[in-house]
């Protein structure tokens, strides 16, 4: 049990500060705090569902398994951008809210799960490993990083359109923010 708890302490150390750190530069660059958390839905989406299942599954993680959120993050958080991207880059033409969903699925999501499959298939090279701890490794990112693609194709494009939908949204200001 206890070595169980200085693995999550590690998970813990790592992955939350370069969250927080994420999220701020976020911030910084787009000046809405929904804005901001777009791109980090799917990872964190992805990194809490990894940890139930190994959880669950009686998986520990070794040290460097431990390190595997921040990797996921990083590649998840690019995903997430690229499909809002899209996203309001339909809703600038014009598209409504369902059209511009399915515009960024139709057209980004395709890219953004062959990137995810390219990555996740490279690290579960590491299966190969002769290193127990690199098998896991690898194992375990690719799983991750091909859970967290095929959740940015759903979870952003539906999330970007759903925060538009917001009530106090409506009218003139909703217009305004997307054109920008």
């Amino acid at each position: 049990m206890g070595e169980q708890l200085s693995v999550f302490n590690l998970v813990v150390q790592a992955s939350v500060p370069v969250q927080i750190v994420i999220a701020l530069l976020l911030l910084a660059h787009r000046r809405r705090l929904d804005r901001a958390l777009i791109p980090l839905a799917a990872p964190l989406i992805a990194g809490g569902l990894m940890s139930l299942g190994l959880r669950a599954a009686g998986v520990s993680l070794t040290p460097l398994s431990a390190q595997l959120e921040p990797l996921t993050l990083a590649v998840g958080v690019e995903f997430g951008i690229l499909l809002e991207a899209r996203y309001r880059e339909a809703r600038r033409a014009g598209a409504s809210l369902a059209e511009a969903r399915t515009q960024a699925i139709r057209t980004t999501g395709a890219s953004v799960m062959v990137s995810a499959l390219a990555v996740g298939l490279a690290f579960t090279v590491l299966a190969f490993s002769g290193l127990p701890m690199l098998r896991e490794f690898g194992m375990l990112v690719g799983a991750e990083v091909i859970l967290c693609g095929a959740l940015a194709v759903t979870v952003v494009p539906a999330l970007a359109a759903a925060l538009e939908r917001r009530p106090w949204r409506t009218g003139r200001l909703a217009i305004a923010e997307v054109t920008r």
